[in-house]
C-alpha cells in the first residue's frame, strides 16, 4: 500500500515539477544507521524526501510544527519523531533511537528558510550524528523555494510548477578525535554538521556561472522585484583585462554620489571589465 502511494505520489510530483532526483545509489552505501539531513525550502521538502526515498524513515520534527493544522494530514502517512532541538532528553532520545540501527530524517536549520538559502543551523543534529555514530546522508533540495509553498514571498518571484532538484551525496560522518571531550567535542561536531550544510547549499548552485555573471543576475532579479529600488550598470574596459574592480554603491537618482566603505561601498578584484552596480533604495 505504502509502494503503491508512494509511485503514484511521484507521478503527480513529476507532472508539477518535472521532479528530478540523482544520487539514488549512495542511499544503499550509508548503510542501516543512518541520519539523513536535507535544507529546507518549502513545505514540500518532507513529501518529496517520502516520495523518492526507497524506505520509509522517521521523520524528527519540531513539537511546534507537528501541530500545525496543514501538516496534519502529511504527518497521518509518515513515522514521527516530536522532538525540541533545544531540549537535551529530546536529543538522547533521538540518539538512542538511531542507535537501533534505524533511519532518521531531521532538517538541521528547524525550519523554512526565509531567506532562500542556508538559515542558521541547530546544535542538535551535529551532536545527534556524533553521539550515535550514525552515517550522515546529505541531501539538496532546490526549486522548492520558488513555489507558494515556500517562506519566500514578497522576497523572489514565486512559480506555481517550478522545476525540482534532489540530489543525495555521498555519505560521510563525523570525525572527531576520542581524546576531545566536553564543550570542544560539542563545538567540533556542529562546526562538522554546519559544514555539511555548507556542501549542500554549494550543490544546489550553478557552479557553471560565474560571481560576476551571477552579481549581475541577481542585481537584475532585485530591479525587478524591489517596490522602490533600482539597478543600473555600466561597463568600462580597462587596460589590464585581467583585473576588475566590482563596487557596489547607492544612491539618488537626482544627484549620484560615492559613498565611503561604512556607507555600503563594497570593491571585490574579479577578472573581465569594470562592473558598478549602483542600486537606489
Amino acid at each position: 500500500m505504502i509502494k503503491l502511494a508512494k509511485y503514484f505520489l511521484r507521478l503527480l510530483l513529476r507532472l508539477c515539477y518535472s521532479v528530478k532526483v540523482t544520487g539514488l545509489e549512495h542511499y544503499e552505501q550509508a548503510g542501516k544507521r543512518v541520519l539523513i539531513v536535507a535544507n529546507h525550502t518549502s513545505l514540500l521538502d518532507g513529501i518529496l524526501l517520502y516520495a523518492w526515498l526507497p524506505e520509509t524513515p522517521t521523520f524528527a520534527i519540531n513539537t511546534e510544527i507537528s501541530e500545525r493544522a496543514s501538516f496534519k494530514l502529511f504527518l497521518r502517512f509518515v513515522d514521527l519523531f516530536k522532538m525540541d532541538p533545544m531540549n537535551p532528553l529530546s536529543i538522547k532520545s533521538m540518539v538512542k533511537f538511531i542507535k537501533e540501527d534505524r533511519k532518521a530524517v531531521i532538517f538541521p536549520e528547524g525550519r523554512i528558510t526565509i531567506t532562500g538559502t542556508l538559515m542558521k543551523v541547530y546544535e542538535g543534529p551535529g551532536l545527534i550524528a556524533d553521539k550515535s555514530d550514525a552515517t550522515i546522508l546529505p541531501i539538496s533540495i532546490d526549486g522548492a523555494q520558488h513555489t507558494p509553498f515556500s517562506c519566500m514571498k514578497g522576497k523572489s518571484k514565486l512559480k506555481w510548477f517550478p522545476r525540482i532538484k534532489m540530489h543525495i551525496l555521498p555519505p560521510e560522518k563525523i570525525s572527531i578525535d576520542p581524546a576531545i571531550v566536553g564543550n570542544e567535542r560539542r563545538k567540533q561536531a556542529v562546526l562538522q554538521m554546519q559544514d555539511i550544510m555548507f556542501r549542500i547549499i554549494y550543490n544546489t548552485t550553478e557552479q557553471s556561472v560565474t560571481l560576476l555573471k551571477l552579481w549581475l543576475i541577481k542585481s537584475d532579479k532585485w530591479q525587478r522585484h524591489s517596490r522602490s529600488g533600482r539597478c543600473h550598470t555600466r561597463n568600462i574596459e580597462l587596460s589590464q583585462p585581467d583585473i576588475t574592480l566590482i563596487g557596489v554603491e547607492p544612491f539618488d537618482k537626482n544627484k549620484p554620489r560615492r559613498m565611503s566603505m561604512s556607507g555600503c561601498y563594497y570593491p571585490m578584484l574579479m577578472p573581465y571589465p569594470l562592473y558598478f552596480l549602483r542600486c537606489s533604495f
